[in-house]
Order: C-alpha cells, then sequence, then structure tokens
C-alpha cells in the first residue's frame, strides 16, 4: 500500500478506471479465500499487502487510503472547531467583565 500522505484525487480517466476494478475485485473477492470472512477495513488493508492486490487493484487501494485519511481529517477538524469554540466563549467572556 503506498503512504497515504502522497495521495492525490482521482483524474477523470482513474475514476472510469476505478469502476472497472471494483467491477473485477467484487468477481474476484467472492472466489478469493484470502478476501473472505473479512469484515473491517483493517483486514481488508492486510490482505491487500499480503496477496500483492494493493498492486492489482491500485485506485481501489488508493480509495481506501483516502476514505480512511477522510476520517482522521473529519477528526482533526471538529477538535479544532471545539478548541475553536473554547477560545472564542472564554475570550467573550473576559470581555464581558
Amino acid at each position: 500500500m503506498q503512504s497515504c500522505e502522497q495521495i492525490l484525487d482521482f483524474s477523470e480517466q482513474e475514476k472510469i478506471s476505478l469502476k472497472f476494478q471494483l467491477q473485477h475485485f467484487i468477481i474476484d473477492a467472492p472466489n478469493n479465500l484470502d478476501l473472505k470472512n473479512l469484515s473491517t477495513m483493517l483486514e481488508l488493508c492486510q490482505s491487500f499487502a499480503r496477496t500483492g492486490r494493493s498492486r492489482t487493484f491500485y485506485l481501489i487501494d488508493r480509495l481506501i487510503c483516502l476514505i480512511l485519511t477522510l476520517l482522521v481529517s473529519t477528526a482533526r477538524t471538529k477538535r479544532s472547531f471545539s478548541a475553536i469554540k473554547i477560545i472564542k466563549t472564554r475570550l467573550q467572556n473576559k470581555m464581558e467583565d
């Protein structure tokens, strides 16, 4: 799996290719013992890395990284806004005093 820090948006051509990779993956997954009974994204990532599918389905691998990065980014943003809200409230309270 490539480093998630180096991921760029998908080009229009990659979006089309991703659709085909997903179709192939849907056909491949039920017939592959390594991909059966996976229940978490972590297990899917480990299976992709172990079996070399991260090279075969490189756009799906990139999509997984984007999804995982989005979760972390959203949490960071929420924390930042929460911190700003606390600071803003304290400043407003001091201004009122």
